[in-house]
């Protein structure tokens, strides 16, 4: 996968990025030929960690994620969104308009942000991938 990086924290290298990225596109079976910009931003909402979007038209992936994340937070974060990634580009997940809005598997659900479907499963899996990267990758 091809992707460039925008605003890379001083405290996070290149190699290690790539090894996040290596290790959970692999471990996500999301090795398409979709362009991937990850930014680190200055400025998102309080409590956000980060986001994911897509533009199908153009085939482009995009992750935000908070400049002042610490190490952990920022791995978990790009494992989480690239979850959403696939959840997305699978069909399982379709997002709909307004913030706590979607559809899993065909079904409507506007509800609170922790009994959304694709965040639960993002969640679980955020957890076994970040302590199967700390144990076979570091």
């Amino acid at each position: 996968m091809i992707y460039e990086v925008e605003n890379l924290p001083k405290h996070v290298s290149l190699l290690q990025l790539d090894r996040i990225l290596c290790y959970t596109l692999d471990a996500l079976g999301l090795h398409q030929e979709a362009f991937l910009l990850i930014r680190f931003e200055y400025d998102l909402e309080e409590n956000l960690h980060g986001f994911f979007d897509y533009d199908e038209i153009e085939n482009e992936m995009y992750i935000s994620i908070c400049h002042s994340l610490c190490e952990e937070d920022m791995i978990r974060t790009i494992i989480h969104e690239l979850i959403h990634a696939r959840q997305i580009l699978t069909g399982q997940y379709v997002p709909g308009e307004g913030k706590f809005r979607g559809t899993w598997y065909g079904i409507e659900y506007n509800c609170n942000y922790d009994e959304l479907p694709w965040e639960k499963e993002a969640y679980a899996l955020e957890e076994e991938m970040y302590v199967r990267y700390n144990t076979n990758m570091l």
